[in-house]
């Protein structure tokens, strides 16, 4: 196929035809490929004199001088592989030229020709460069990748393509639409305009491509077609001279404005809303961008970072202002920022996510000009690093909602030349705004810092943030310490609206107020307390943390005060005690606890103190720290924690109690403990005697640990081990252990002394057994305290150190027939630094419910069964106390006790869920006769109850209390009655130990001496024996505290000794008498008998007792001879023979009582008075009627009354003719609601109480021939 020029007209065909020999004369053919391949090689090519035929091969390949047309034929690839300048060029469908990388393709313009064309189908692919001068028609598909200079013509047609992804350069004329043009990302438009504007080409300007203006020199306009949605925009015209204003034509970009040079000229912006997309770039010379000349204020919104290295933005040139608004980074390395005219110049920073403001030094960055106002918007958070936002004079305002960082050291100023601010204008720091520390080292707040602000951050990567001291700084929102400490030094930290905590590092305080931070709350990071004077007050809540440093006291408040990070204290007081501050270490997870001397050498002390959750809690000390639970603290350890106490841990002991470890059913203590136990001295002499231990702890040495506070004497003295005795008694014995299986008699011989200081002590849940002599001299040499005269006693604390007891402890009771009194006693000891109730220790089946402790002073303190003596004072005159076999009978923590066993392979079990964990005053050791030592309530009249070894029900019992007294001492018995039990000595009887100055006890009928004696019921012939004895001749006193238990008998105390029998009638009744120690009648078990016999009653005292009518009603009044505490119970008959209660009549200080009845009976009523006394015996008096036969208010006609109307409970029908009849009660539905027969002679009362309320219909009929006598009507209420 042959193609001509389409600019060849007909008319000068013949003239083309005739010139033939002279053109090839000149070597000029026309061209067409032969095939595929490199355009630069002439084997692809075949020429033709005419174009019409006669195609030859080449002998060259074509160029703008050889060739009269060149045509790419379809199916023919064709590669420009070296620099070529061709024009007359046609590529056909399906034809290709592809211009190779590094090759230039020049496509002059040639006259009344168009310079190439390229077909529908056609392709030129530019990945070198293209430059067309000439005109180029495109109907097919143009891709450039590499560089297309045009400039003159490019003519797309319909249905044509061209693709840019390299650089499409223009100083011509682009005929194109959005579809047939399109600028792929990295394809760039070069507008090369220089003094004319021309116009940019319509395109698709997809993601990431470019609309440089980079000719322009003294054109004062700009190009037309800009109101296109372009993506990058770019001037980069260097050698403008001219000023161009960007009015209107553009108002957004999609990606970024690249300002690149405008030469000696400038460009302005006047659209009153300019939006960049992405990055506003400004570099370079001495341009200037004016946004706003003198339209109007104009708004540019950078949606990306604002970067400027170089030129000048002017942001306002005339008296209109104008605004910047950057939502990204602001990073300005070089350049001006200025405003030189009288209009507002504004930055705002209204970003979503962090801005990054990045500043040079002024010599390098300039803020100038006249003043630029800078605001930080509602929810704009801006970094300013350790940049300095300074040159202008105008303001700077962070708005509520908005949030500023800053690393320099200076934090924000409210004035002056330091911190990240350091305008000259005017600092506003707005209240509800929000302000982060970041960066290294110690940083200032700074004096800008509001006394309010939104949230509040410390992020740094080392030291911290310190505040200028002022009054208070309020957090409304969250207080977040990421990394690095806030230092309040004095200011008062309060609480706002939202207040919360965020981060895990420290806020120090040195505020001495009662609420130097807020109470109450929960801190995720950790709190240090570090003021060097004064009180600072530890506000209750949950820290992350928490630090005691500095010399001021350190006061914990009322409430919990919860740990969950490291513990740090040194130096000053801390006193968790005055307001019984409840501390708590509750990390899942390790923590470190450190107490490095805090108020040295005295430690911590804690009323409540817990470890839980999880992990080890390490105590641990640099120096002399301690950590100390109260006298009436408790310890508790919870969940899987494990304390290790690192022998810095006390268990403190005085004479207000002893420090209690709750029960660990998951957690557990390791490391060496110091559990304290209370001696009591009180300088009393009595107190000089044997005290029961049982250590909390383990140790090999527990018995020569006592010699750190007391004398330890004992066989053969120093040499193995004991301190050097007194002169009389070198080896005098302090330490003795007791035996059950020893056979002699009397039981003390069971008491084996302990040989040496080396050997251990019983395993735990064992006793042994302490002669207590005071206090241990400080230079431990012999004293008073082991010679003659004997000192008085001091109260003593020793110190057990080991590990402490925890955990199920089994012991193992022997049981030897001794046939002493004494079988299967053994001494036991509460194992644990707890007191427990010994009610929940676990017995197996023959281990009696008993208990026997030795008092201080003498005498025994003694639990069976629920009953309790020398446990507390008498409770003279005062009302029964209930008391069960189940009521707690509580042990304390270094206390040993006497249990029996019945039978051989008996075990007795210590478990922590027998700990009692509310604390109670100190009994431990302590002296007898105090209102302190309340081991159980006095206990009277017994409840019916449950059995804490069978689980069986306890009929109700009673008790009687009686006591032994001297000059100094007291000893108690009880005594039980109960139905059931038996004279002879029982399972729960309590063996009497004797040891006080002063016995007392009671005898069963086998003649065995009892603390508690649990008795048959009272009879007639009931009498019991009692014990009584004194270590000196002189006067005693029985008292009988508590007698309610002889109720319902006359109970008299018989003296063999003066033959003489007296009553005791009331409690607190006292018989004094004497023993003397040379006469053996006067005290043992034959001098006294307790004997019980039924009380005579008197007969009834009435002086008087009368009935009289009062209208419808009975007045009855009666006397008697003197006021008296009986009751009286009124009867009533209506035929004197069978009487019902009528009511009853309390007790009384007056001699004259009176009743009235309101309701009597129609016909004849007769009345008595019953007297009862106290012990329910009762007196009758004589019998007065009073007949109403014709007095109730019947009328001629009716036949019988009802009364009361209304009713609520009885109704009341009064016949006239008395004979037997039945009663029908209906409601008005004719329902028959109730009915009952009555008899001739009985009173004809109705129970109508469970009536509903409203109007019914009595009907009364007669029982004999069932005939009606009447009917009524009565409303039931």
């Amino acid at each position: 196929m042959i193609l001509m020029c389409s600019k060849i007209k007909l008319a000068a065909f013949l003239f083309i035809l005739i010139s033939l020999m002279s053109v090839e004369s000149y070597g000029q053919l026309f061209y067409r490929t032969k095939a595929s391949g490199s355009w630069n090689v002439a084997a692809t090519w075949e020429t033709s004199l005419t174009g019409l035929g006669g195609w030859t091969a080449a002998a060259n390949f074509p160029t703008s001088a050889n060739n009269l047309g060149i045509n790419i034929r379809s199916t023919h690839d064709i590669t420009v592989t070296a620099d070529l300048s061709a024009n007359r060029i046609t590529v056909n469908s399906g034809g290709s030229i592809i211009v190779n990388s590094a090759v230039t393709l020049s496509i002059p313009d040639v006259a009344l020709a168009t310079d190439a064309t390229i077909d529908a189908g056609g392709l030129i692919t530019v990945n070198g460069a293209l430059s067309n001068p000439g005109d180029l028609t495109n109907n097919g598909t143009i891709g450039i990748n590499g560089t297309f200079d045009n400039k003159k013509n490019l003519t797309n047609g319909a249905g044509s393509s061209i693709t840019v992804n390299g650089n499409l350069l223009n100083s011509g004329t682009i005929t194109s639409t959005a579809t047939n043009l399109q600028f792929n990302s990295g394809g760039s438009y070069v507008h090369q305009y220089t003094t004319t504007a021309g116009s940019i080409p319509t395109a698709t300007w997809n993601d990431g491509s470019i609309c440089e203006f980079r000719g322009y020199t003294t054109s004062t306009t700009i190009a037309g077609n800009l109101n296109q949605s372009i993506y990058t925009f770019k001037w980069n015209c260097a050698n403008q001279t001219s000023a161009i204003p960007v009015t209107s034509s553009t108002t957004a970009i999609r990606g970024d404005f690249i300002m690149a040079a405008s030469g000696t000229g400038s460009i302005s912006l006047s659209a009153a809303n300019f939006t960049v997309n992405g990055d506003y770039n400004q570099s370079g010379g001495t341009a200037n961008f004016n946004i706003a000349s003198s339209g109007g204020v104009t708004t540019m919104n950078v949606l990306g970072n604002y970067v400027q290295s170089g030129g000048t933005l002017n942001l306002a040139t005339a008296t209109v202002g104008s605004v910047l608004n950057v939502a990204k980074n602001f990073t300005m390395s070089g350049g001006t920022l200025q405003k030189t005219g009288t209009g507002t110049g504004n930055v705002f920073f209204n970003g979503t996510t962090t801005q990054v403001f990045t500043k040079a030094l002024p010599a390098a960055a300039i803020i100038g000009g006249q003043a630029i106002n800078f605001t930080i918007n509602n929810a704009a958070i801006v970094d300013f690093n350790t940049s300095v936002l300074d040159g202008t004079t105008g303001a700077f305002n962070l708005l509520s909602g908005g949030t500023l960082i800053t690393a320099n050291t200076g934090g924000i100023s409210a004035s002056g030349a330091t911190g990240s601010i350091q305008n000259t204008g005017a600092r506003s720091y707005n209240t509800g705004a929000s302000y982060t520390y970041t960066g290294a080292g110690l940083q200032a707040a700074g004096t800008g810092l509001p006394a309010i602000v939104n949230n509040l951050t410390v992020n740094k990567t080392s030291a911290g943030v310190a505040l200028t001291p002022a009054a208070t700084l309020t957090v409304n929102g969250t207080l977040t310490l990421t990394m690095g400490y806030l230092d309040m030094t004095t200011t008062q930290l309060l609480a706002g609206t939202s207040f919360a905590t965020a981060g895990t590092d420290r806020l120090r305080t040195q505020n001495t107020s009662s609420l130097p931070i807020p109470t109450g709350r929960t801190w995720t990071f950790g709190i240090t307390y570090n003021a060097s004077a004064g009180n600072q007050t530890i506000v209750q809540g949950t820290f992350g943390g928490l630090s005691l440093l500095g010399a001021a006291t350190k006061t914990g408040t009322t409430g919990n005060l919860t740990i969950t990070g490291t513990f740090t204290s040194n130096s000053g007081k801390v006193d968790f005690l005055t307001n019984n501050t409840a501390v708590a270490f509750s990390a899942n997870g390790d923590q470190a606890i450190n107490e490095n001397g805090a108020d040295s050498p005295n430690g911590i002390f804690f009323n409540s103190l817990t470890f839980s959750g999880s992990g080890t809690k390490t105590l641990a000390t640099t120096g002399t720290g301690k950590f100390s639970v109260s006298p009436t603290g408790l310890l508790s350890v919870n969940g899987t924690a494990i304390l290790a106490a690192g022998g810095i841990l006390y268990l403190k002991s005085d004479a207000t109690g002893t420090a209690n470890v709750g029960a660990m059913t998951g957690g557990s203590i390791t490391g060496i403990v110091n559990a304290e136990t209370f001696l009591t001295g009180s300088g009393v002499a009595a107190n000089r005697g044997t005290r029961m231990v049982s250590a909390s702890v383990s140790a090999s040495n527990i018995y020569a640990q006592l010699k750190n506070s007391i004398f330890v004497t004992g066989p053969g003295g120093a040499t193995n081990g004991f301190d050097p005795g007194g002169s009389a008694q070198p080896n005098a014995v302090t330490l003795t252990k007791y035996v059950e299986s020893k056979t002699s008699i009397p039981a003390q011989s069971q008491f084996q002394n302990v040989a040496t200081l080396a050997e251990a002590a019983p395993s735990p849940g064992n006793s042994f057994f302490v002669f207590f002599r005071g206090a241990r001299d400080a230079n431990g040499s012999s004293s008073s305290k082991l010679n003659l005269p004997y000192a008085s006693p001091e109260n003593v604390i020793s110190t057990f150190s080991g590990t402490l007891n925890q955990g199920n402890i089994a012991v193992g009771l022997s049981y030897t027939v001794n046939s002493d009194g004494y079988d299967g006693y053994n001494a036991v000891g509460n194992p644990y630094a707890s007191a427990i109730d010994w009610t929940k220790v676990t017995r197996t089946a023959n281990i009696d419910n008993m208990v026997s402790v030795i008092k201080p002073g003498g005498g025994m303190i003694t639990y069976s069964g629920g009953v309790v003596t020398n446990a507390a004072p008498s409770n003279v005159g005062g009302p029964p106390t209930s008391s069960t076999p189940g009521s707690p009978f509580i042990i304390q923590p270094g206390q040993g006790f006497y249990v029996r066993a019945r039978a051989t392979g008996q075990t007795l079990t210590f478990t922590e869920n027998a700990k009692v964990t509310v604390q109670s005053t100190n009994r431990l050791l302590d002296a007898g006769g105090n209102p302190q030592l309340t081991l159980n309530s006095v206990a009277s009249q017994m409840q019916v109850s449950t059995s804490a070894i069978t689980g069986a029900i306890n009929d109700s019992y009673k008790i009687l209390r009686i006591s032994l007294k001297d000059a100094a001492n007291k000893d108690e018995t009880a005594i039980v009655f109960k139905h059931g039990y038996e004279e002879a000595f029982g399972t729960d009887d309590a063996t009497f130990f004797s040891g006080s100055t002063v016995s007392l006890a009671s005898l069963t009928s086998d003649n065995q001496q009892t603390a508690i004696n649990f008795m048959p019921e009272l009879t007639n012939t009931t009498s019991i024996k009692l014990f009584v004895n004194a270590s000196a001749t002189g006067p005693v006193s029985l008292n009988f505290d508590d007698i309610s238990g002889s109720a319902g008998k006359v109970m008299s105390l018989k003296d063999n000794y003066l033959n003489t029998t007296t009553k005791v009638t009331a409690n607190g009744y006292v018989y004094n008498f004497n023993i003397d120690r040379s006469v053996a009648a006067s005290y043992g078990t034959e001098r006294f008998n307790l004997i019980f016999e039924d009380e005579k009653l008197p007969p009834a005292a009435l002086l008087s007792f009368t009935a009289e009518k009062e209208a419808s009603s009975v007045k009855l009044k009666w006397m008697t001879a003197v006021s008296t505490q009986d009751g009286f119970v009124i009867e009533r008959s209506n035929d004197g023979t069978l009487f019902s209660e009528l009511a009853s009549v309390g007790s009384s200080s007056t001699s004259t009582r009176s009743y009235i009845d309101l309701k009597p009976v129609l016909g004849k009523n007769f009345y008595r008075i019953i007297q009862v006394d106290d012990l329910n015996h009762k007196t009758y008096s004589g019998i007065l009627g009073i007949d109403f036969s014709n007095d109730l208010p019947l009328s001629a006609k009716a036949s019988f009354m009802v009364y009361p109307n209304p009713v609520v409970n009885e109704i009341h029908i009064a016949l006239k003719d008395k004979q037997p009849v039945l009663v029908n009660v209906y409601n008005l539905s004719g329902t028959l609601q109730t009915r009952k027969s009555f008899n001739e002679n009985d009173a004809v009362n109705l129970d109508v109480s469970t009536l509903m309320k409203g109007m019914h219909v009595l009907e009364v009929k007669s029982a004999g021939d069932n005939s009606l006598i009447g009917t009524s009507k009565f409303f039931k209420n």
